[in-house]
């Protein structure tokens, strides 16, 4: 298996903001001098079926510096 640094936030407010929370990581990213390696990706320690309000979804972003 393949060892990759990534960058990630943790949302907590359904589907609906989530482009917040990937702008938020895509400026930390840029901002500590991390270059994108990889594409976004989207991780979902719950079941997205249970309920959209209340899903927490862990973004990642394979950075380098």
């Amino acid at each position: 298996m393949k060892k990759e640094e990534v960058a990630s936030i943790i949302h907590n407010d359904g589907l609906e903001n989530i482009g917040d929370s990937g702008n938020q990581l895509l400026k930390w990213v840029t901002k500590n001098n991390y270059h994108i390696s990889g594409p976004m990706r989207e991780i979902y320690p719950t079941d997205p079926n249970d309920s959209e309000k209340s899903l927490t979804v862990e973004l990642q972003l394979p950075v380098n510096q």
